[in-house]
């Protein structure tokens, strides 16, 4: 064979060898196109995608979020151009249920438009029957978790009596209250523990934003932290995870949440010592100001858009 054809051929196998690599590219591209979208494109190609920082959002009124002591449970009250919002609703007592039920017929409140009931725990969801059979509700936003216990049936059965629209929590529903802007961040995944598993709401009012995230513990703090950029997770006020316990505030997420304020609701002499001390130090070696339901009574955080005024109960 002459020189000639030898390199003649050498080129062509060469060509040819592209136009396979070519070819593989391709038919690779499309199928994570097919099977996986524009993200697993951008992923499998090692590019992240940019991040558009969120506008704030012009506001006129102010929004209030009130986060009620009832004892060792969550319960908040977001209320915004006379609309309303509750997030969880305490623990089995009727006293505490009583105190709740007072709480909003005091403002003259009659229908809760969002009724968040993090997680099927009964600190959290104890109320939840009386308070779906008092008011009307319009939305309730659970996580996919269920629970054998007879208070997550009573709930169930109120929530099916009563009509209530239930809303299955996912990331990135976003969804309005007055003026304040809400999205789910979290469960990102399913969770054996039903603590992981809360719902974990970002409040947006104006250039203010707020961080309240039930029960959620270190494996999802580090699943968000992990999902999301500083800038999503940041927040001017956080709801300390799992009331002050240890299981929950892990550092990681602290420093990107960057908080100016945390609201502690946590019980008197409360019998799992909550909030733990781990946790306060944590806040304190972070120059974080930080308040106690269980000393200062019902916390009360005014936004304008701009700037945050708190008021306690008990003005301590």
């Amino acid at each position: 064979m002459s020189a000639r054809k030898k390199k003649k051929n050498k080129a062509v196998k060469k060509i040819l060898a592209a136009v396979i690599f070519v070819a593989i590219i391709l038919i690779a591209t499309l199928l994570v196109y097919l099977f996986g979208g524009a993200d697993a494109i951008r992923a499998w190609l090692g590019i992240e995608p940019e991040e558009e920082p969120r506008v704030p959002t012009a506001v006129d009124g102010t929004m209030n979020l009130h986060f009620i002591d009832i004892g060792q449970g969550d319960c908040m009250l977001l209320e915004s151009d006379g609309n309303y919002m509750l997030i969880d609703t305490g623990d089995i007592s009727d006293t505490y249920t009583a105190k709740i039920i007072d709480y909003l017929e005091e403002r003259g409140i009659e229908t809760i438009e969002y009724l968040i009931l993090t997680h099927p725990d009964a600190d959290h969801i104890g109320g939840a029957p009386d308070i779906i059979n008092t008011f009307k509700v319009n939305h309730c936003i659970m996580p996919d978790f269920t629970k054998t216990t007879k208070i997550f049936e009573k709930t169930i059965d109120a929530l099916e009596e009563n009509e209530v629209d239930v809303i299955e929590a996912e990331p990135d529903y976003e969804f309005k209250v007055g003026e304040a802007e809400c999205e789910i961040l979290a469960p990102l995944k399913k969770y054996d523990d039903p603590n992981e598993a809360s719902v974990v709401l970002k409040v947006y009012f104006g250039s203010n934003s707020f961080l309240l995230t039930g029960d959620a513990e270190k494996e999802s703090e580090a699943d968000m932290t992990e999902y999301y950029s500083a800038s999503q997770l940041k927040a001017d006020v956080l709801k300390s995870g799992h009331h002050g316990s240890r299981t929950s505030s892990s550092e990681g997420f602290l420093e990107a949440v960057d908080p100016e304020l945390i609201v502690i609701s946590c019980g008197e002499g409360n019998s799992y010592g909550h909030p733990h001390k781990e946790t306060i130090d944590r806040y304190e070696q972070m120059e974080i100001t930080y308040y106690r339901t269980d000393i200062v009574g019902t916390v009360v955080i005014t936004s304008d858009g701009e700037e945050l005024k708190v008021t306690t109960e008990k003005g301590e």
